[in-house]
């Protein structure tokens, strides 16, 4: 039942980090324990079904989670150890295990170790790692995974042009970082200008927002 309201989720304590996209919700308990709900047509509760709950869904499998982040169907989230894990739609690659099958329960992306910090796109997902390293995979219609090309891609790569950045965004489309000296890049999509560079051209690789 809609509710115009905020209603309590009852059944959780202890929260650290919540994330969210269309009918799907996360949220990451004290323990790093991972819990899901709502939609689950593509396996995106990580439960390893495809049935939907109205009640949150311990992720099973996994150890010590410390970021998790949403995209339209697929989650990722970052271990302890510095890996990163995800499950759901995986039709354009992002949950970055190879392949494009979906999946209802975890898998490591490949490749990647010393990660920091996580984000998600629609369809597409970036990671940092402890070195200022960006790296992305998924969908790539609009260049926003910033190698040059619109080619979707099923693994993590690394992000080319950019200096060392200390925080990481996925928008629709596009991506936005800030790098070690408080600069903002961006690239993608820019339909309305949103890479902030004064033109609505889109970039398939990262350009300086200027004034920063």
């Amino acid at each position: 039942t809609d509710s115009s309201t905020p209603v309590l989720v009852s059944t959780l304590s202890n929260i650290e980090a919540i994330a969210a996209e269309e009918s799907l919700g996360v949220a990451l308990d004290a323990s790093g324990r991972v819990w899901t709900w709502g939609q689950n047509e593509y396996g995106q509760l990580g439960d390893g079904t495809t049935t939907d709950s109205s009640v949150p869904l311990m992720v099973p499998s996994l150890a010590t989670i410390e970021a998790v982040s949403a995209g339209r169907a697929h989650v990722a989230v970052l271990q302890s150890d510095g890996t990163v894990w995800s499950w759901g739609l995986n039709g354009s690659g992002q949950l970055g295990n190879g392949t494009s099958v979906d999946s209802s329960a975890p898998v490591e992306a490949l490749g990647l170790s010393g990660v920091v910090a996580i984000a998600t796109g629609d369809d597409w997902t970036m990671a940092l790692d402890e070195d200022g390293v960006v790296w992305t995979w998924g969908y790539n219609g609009f260049g926003h995974l910033g190698d040059g090309t619109t080619i979707a891609r099923n693994y993590p790569d690394v992000v080319a042009g950019l200096p060392s950045a200390s925080q990481i965004v996925g928008g629709y489309g596009f991506g936005m970082v800030i790098d070690s000296h408080g600069s903002v890049w961006t690239w993608g999509s820019n339909q309305y200008g949103q890479l902030g560079v004064g033109s609505t051209t889109s970039s398939f690789s990262p350009v300086e927002v200027a004034g920063w």
